[in-house]
């Protein structure tokens, strides 16, 4: 499967992944012991600074990317403005005015954060959700009026992001196959704000009282609560956080100079493998270099079959 998703990705991809498992597991722990614990905070810096820097870099090619011949009308008119009342209402009833700051903060944050969860998925095929998760919660503690519901807050920034990415991933599926992005998100607005009607209720129900318990751990909830409680993060990590942006900022810089060379590794890719392994990274940079070796696009169908056949082999050995 990795070896399939790595021809997909292609070289440039996949080679800033090897060399940020490198980097991370091998030269980081060799020349700076003991730094092992911050490497993923230098990792969230540099996504958050490339994705930033690229952002800023695109100025007036994001409206000009706007779908023009899509409108909100109708009946699509009414649901979207009926979901946003109901955000400001269940922040401002249900939480009190202190949450006002959610009410001005939020938007701009869950658009940025939806950016970097896009790009990182659309560049690596890996939604960084926990990442960002991470960092929600040092930067939403700052804030008085988001601390008393920090993991509410910081579920809505990364929920957000992880169903932008998978949006995006949708429209480039259904576009492929002949379906045109102007008419799926119709339909993907329409169930943004009818499936939280059907699905928070049905969540509720199938976790009663067991939510934490041995029946349902929610073992990746727990570490974000840990990372909450740590009420020194940001001074135990911060040295890494502002090396990961600079590093990040200088990386996405010096490729757009040099005019995206190949053997300048991207950031982006690069800081992924930090929350990977080696051996994951190794097999992708071979996928990726098999790539390179056959250019042959009816090769693509190859790639998608050893990423299907794992798949159907863990199901059929899972079954058995």
């Amino acid at each position: 499967m990795l070896f399939g998703l790595g021809a997909l990705l292609g070289f440039s991809v996949t080679f800033s992944m090897l060399l940020g498992g490198l980097l991370f597991y091998c030269l980081i722990p060799w020349q700076i012991p003991g730094w092992e614990p911050h490497a993923m905070w230098f990792a969230v810096g540099m996504i958050v600074a490339a994705t930033v820097v690229s952002l800023i870099q695109l100025k007036g090619k994001l409206a000009s990317a706007t779908p023009r011949s899509f409108s909100v009308s109708g009946p699509y008119a009414y649901a979207l403005w009926g979901g946003i009342l109901l955000v400001l209402v269940g922040y401002l009833g249900g939480w009190g005015l202190s949450s006002l700051w959610g009410v001005l903060l939020l938007p701009p944050l869950i658009i940025l954060f939806a950016h970097i969860s896009s790009s990182v998925t659309g560049q690596t095929d890996v939604v960084p959700t926990g990442a960002l998760g991470k960092l929600s919660i040092l930067g939403l503690g700052f804030v008085p009026g988001l601390r008393d519901h920090l993991m509410l807050h910081t579920g809505t920034l990364t929920g957000s992001a992880a169903a932008a990415a998978d949006f995006l991933t949708d429209l480039r599926c259904g576009e492929q196959l002949g379906c045109s992005p102007q008419r799926q998100f119709r339909f993907q607005l329409a169930g943004a704000v009818l499936g939280p009607f059907c699905f928070v209720p049905t969540f509720i129900w199938l976790t009663r009282d067991r939510l934490g318990s041995e029946a349902f751990p929610v073992p990746a909830a727990k570490i974000w609560l840990g990372v909450a409680g740590l009420g020194e993060a940001a001074s135990t990590h911060g040295q890494a956080i502002v090396i990961g942006l600079i590093c990040g900022i200088l990386l996405e810089l010096l490729r757009k100079a040099s005019k995206d060379a190949w053997w300048i590794p991207q950031a982006i890719p690069l800081a992924m493998a930090a929350m990977l392994d080696m051996g994951t990274c190794m097999m992708l940079a071979l996928g990726g270099l098999a790539s390179i070796l056959l250019k042959d696009k009816s090769w693509t169908t190859t790639w998608s079959a050893l990423i299907c056949a794992e798949a159907l082999a863990a199901v059929c050995l899972f079954l058995l």
